[in-house]
């Protein structure tokens, strides 16, 4: 159960499998209307928080890994299970 003002933190690890670099590398999400965005890090670097409409592009070594955190809030009154 969450209620009004609760933190839900996501944390993304996203994983260059192959021998080459990936350049741009595009990742998508949309936050529920419910939460607010409060912050988005990758790799330690605050970004810009416009909507709830995530849209990460990062460039990756071959074998790295990025790491991506959306800190966000929930904004509803009442009671449910989510």
């Amino acid at each position: 159960d969450f209620k009004k003002n609760d933190i839900i933190e996501y944390n993304l690890t996203i994983k260059n499998s192959p021998e080459i670099d990936s350049k741009d590398i595009e990742i998508r999400d949309v936050i529920p209307e419910e939460l607010t965005i409060k912050e988005i890090t990758i790799d330690g670097e605050q970004k810009e928080v416009l909507d709830n409409n995530v849209l990460i592009v990062k460039s990756i070594p071959a074998n790295g890994t990025s790491q991506a955190k959306i800190k966000t809030i929930v904004d509803y009154n009442e009671h449910r299970n989510t």
